[in-house]
């Protein structure tokens, strides 16, 4: 705005400067008010200061990122590593395992007649 103000020449740009210099009164205004409100948040959160609040909240928000990498070290280690299989897999698992259990179950049901028929 303050740049739009500088911009602004010539002789019949009055209106227009007078209407941005209200502008920017304004939204000076409204950031001091912003900086009182943040400054009352932080009282009501048990902080001193914005200082303070920033002070915990960088050493927190190291302390997050030491966490996430580590995690994500952890789990590209073997011991963390699962391996992922695709829906196919799992389908070819299962079928496999149904038609050894279906052999399984002609086998003896073979038997079994062959016995009571002796």
């Amino acid at each position: 705005m303050k740049e739009k103000l500088e911009n602004t020449r010539g002789l019949f740009k009055g209106k227009q400067r007078k209407e941005l210099q209200e502008e920017i009164s304004g939204l000076v205004s409204q950031i001091d008010s912003m900086k009182k409100q943040l400054t009352n948040i932080v009282h009501d959160y048990g902080y001193k200061n914005v200082k303070e609040f920033l002070t915990v909240y960088v050493s927190s928000e190291t302390a997050y990122k030491n966490y996430q990498k580590a995690l994500s070290e952890w789990k590209n280690s073997s011991n963390g590593k699962r391996k992922q299989e695709s829906v196919r897999e799992k389908l070819a698992y299962h079928v496999k395992n149904v038609k050894e259990r279906e052999n399984s179950k002609k086998q003896m049901h073979s038997r079994s007649r062959k016995r009571g028929a002796r």
